[in-house]
């Protein structure tokens, strides 16, 4: 009885001691009456290992650990790690772990660590048993320095000339305002530049500084009371950057500078000038520190020059964003000229006007002919020698040349009209004709060329005999096998009619004894001219289209047609139109067309009476005369 009862207290301890999973060696013996000796084992909790700490970016205050997972017993599954840091002997949680909130990974981070040399542990966890891992390597997480500024202006676009302040924070390399940055300090302003007339950038005053500005800061903050006070004169986008001068630490914000109210205008010189050219110039709206006023009063007005000399082409211009831009100016007269700029517009005409210095201007060069005295526009008959005319040698403003290069050049007159061209040299700067009579009659059109120099021509019109009335073909249509006989209306006196023609969509257009034909359907192009007859000269039409089409052509019947039946047929081709009359070489032949695309015809048919089944044919009559015809076969 004993006996038994050593047994089975033996298997009940086996049995809480396999549940218990006991985290260390152990060995057990157990003497049992009846003789024999037993023994039994539990499993070993290893701790994780290879425990590794570091601080892996300098501005975050964090710290990575990882470790090896332990290698446990058979039927050992554990619950997971938490992970401890240390300040020497001092414990802390660490990556949001602890006994009762266990991760299952093998590394964590530990975030927001204050600035030490910390080791770290990891402890390991089954049930109620736990192993603990030896320290890491000592890790640190660096104390904070100054490492950067924001700068918060009191706004992103000051006016030119108008102070503003910027709340400036320090801050370390986490981030966080450097509260240790505190008391005065000194800070060197850059960026923005002085303004156009020099007016440099206005910062706060050096005090004890050795260079830049002193400025105070209050636990890392330099605002309210203590924030520096700047004013900027240049119209610029730019970043205005403020640097620690111990440490060269900096921080930009990004201004907007705006010009102030327009105080002047400004007024380019062009340069040297030479007289009718036209050349180009700008006037500007600035404010008092010569910047350019895009916006507000004064920076779209219309702005006008004048000059003491005479000026010529467009000398009124509106401002676009402060700037009147001038393209088509000339002066037209030789000497020194200032160019005086007025705002003309109601309300804004107290600004003083603005002169320029002065623009020397020169004579021009020989640049084109020009009719100075022009020649009649129409003379009645040929043989007339026609009134005097002059053709001027000229420069671009239309300056005639009457003692430089171009004062003695040699004209020539040419024309379709004249027998043979027409020479004179001029004097002066001036070819007089007076010889000149045309040979043929029209609409002639005299050409002058300098033959000294290549310089622009000039021409002039002059009508030969009367014009006739207007010509025009009235032969506008017809078919591809049957040529169009040309017709015309309108044109004056006894002249004959004459037709040219080129091809439009057609091919092959041809005229031959006033008929056009041509090899393919579609348009030519055809002009008329009626010649002269005294007093008339001679006339031409418009090029004028004619469309000839293609005549229709019947090809084929589908369906059938069977005597006594109603049958309902379509023909095919091209060229229909109008829905034609059908007819047959059949009694009792009765048909109706339905529709007509110009392709294809269907037809009603029914046939009647005692005919023979057999071939027959249909024949299609257009309403424009035109017909067709096809086979059928009859049932």
């Amino acid at each position: 009885m004993s006996s038994r009862l050593t047994q089975f207290c033996f298997m009940v301890f086996l049995g809480l001691i396999g549940a218990l999973g006991v985290a260390s060696s152990a060995g057990a013996f157990f003497a049992g009456h009846g003789g024999g000796v037993g023994s039994a084992s539990v499993g070993t909790l290893v701790p994780p290992s290879n425990v590794v700490a570091v601080f892996p970016s300098p501005n975050v205050r964090t710290v990575d650990v990882s470790w090896t997972a332990p290698t446990e017993a058979a039927g050992m599954v554990i619950q997971g790690y938490y992970v401890q840091s240390y300040v020497g002997a001092t414990a802390s949680p660490a990556c949001g772990t602890s006994s009762t909130a266990l991760i299952t990974s093998v590394s964590c981070e530990d975030t927001d660590v204050p600035s030490n040399t910390y080791t770290y542990t990891v402890t390991v966890v089954f049930r109620s048993w736990t192993a603990t891992s030896a320290p890491s390597g000592p890790v640190t997480v660096p104390a904070s320095v100054l490492s950067s500024f924001t700068l918060d202006p009191s706004t992103p676009t000051p006016t030119a000339g108008s102070s503003f302040t910027v709340n400036i924070t320090a801050l370390d390399q986490y981030g966080n305002v450097d509260t240790n940055y505190t008391g005065a300090e000194c800070l060197t302003f850059s960026g923005p530049s002085n303004s156009p007339n020099l007016a440099a950038p206005s910062y706060p005053d050096q005090a004890s500084c050795a260079s830049g500005s002193a400025v105070t800061f209050l636990n890392g903050v330099a605002s309210g009371a203590n924030a520096p006070t700047l004013t900027l004169y240049d119209v610029q986008a730019v970043s205005l950057v403020a640097t620690d001068n111990p440490t060269g630490v900096d921080g930009a914000t990004d201004l907007s500078i705006l010009p102030g109210p327009v105080t002047s205008f400004d007024v380019a010189n062009p340069g040297t000038q030479m007289v009718g050219v036209s050349f180009g110039d700008s006037i500007t709206a600035l404010d008092q520190y010569g910047n350019t006023v895009t916006t507000g009063t004064g920076s779209a007005d219309t702005i006008a020059i004048t000059s003491s000399c005479t000026l010529g082409g467009v000398t009124s211009v509106a401002e676009a964003a402060g700037v009147a831009s001038f393209s088509a100016l000339t002066i037209n007269q030789v000497g020194n000229c200032p160019l005086i700029a007025t705002d003309t517009t109601a309300g804004d005409t107290g600004f003083t006007p603005a002169t320029s210095s002065a623009v020397a201007v020169s004579g021009g060069v020989p640049a084109k002919l020009a009719y100075t005295v022009a020649p009649p526009a129409s003379v009645l008959t040929t043989g007339t020698v026609i009134t005097t005319f002059k053709v001027g040698v000229e420069d671009a403003a239309g300056n005639v040349d009457t003692t430089g290069a171009g004062s003695t050049d040699s004209i020539t007159l040419s024309s379709t009209c004249l027998a043979a061209p027409v020479a004179a040299v001029a004097v002066a700067g001036l070819a007089t004709y007076s010889t000149v009579e045309f040979a043929t009659t029209g609409a002639c059109v005299l050409t002058a060329t300098d033959t000294s120099r290549v310089i622009a021509t000039a021409t002039a019109s002059v009508q030969v005999g009367q014009p006739q009335t207007a010509l025009v073909v009235t032969s506008t249509s017809g078919y591809l096998d049957s040529p169009i006989i040309l017709a015309t209306s309108g044109g004056s006196g006894t002249g004959a009619v004459t037709f040219t023609v080129t091809n439009g969509t057609a091919t092959g257009c041809v005229i031959i004894a006033g008929a056009l034909s041509a090899t393919a359907g579609g348009t030519c192009i055809v002009t008329a001219t009626k010649a002269a007859s005294a007093p008339y000269a001679t006339a031409s039409s418009a090029a004028t289209t004619v469309t000839i089409s293609s005549a229709p052509k019947a090809l084929h019947v589908a369906g059938v047609i069977t005597l006594g039946k109603t049958a309902h047929v379509t023909i095919s081709g091209f060229n229909f139109s109008g829905r034609p009359r059908a007819i047959s070489n059949v009694a009792g032949f009765k048909a109706t067309v339905t529709r007509d695309t110009g392709k294809s015809l269907s037809l009603t048919i029914t046939v009647t009476g005692s005919s023979k089944p057999g071939v027959k044919v249909l024949s299609l009559i257009f309403s424009n005369g035109k017909r067709a015809s096809v086979k059928y076969s009859l049932h």
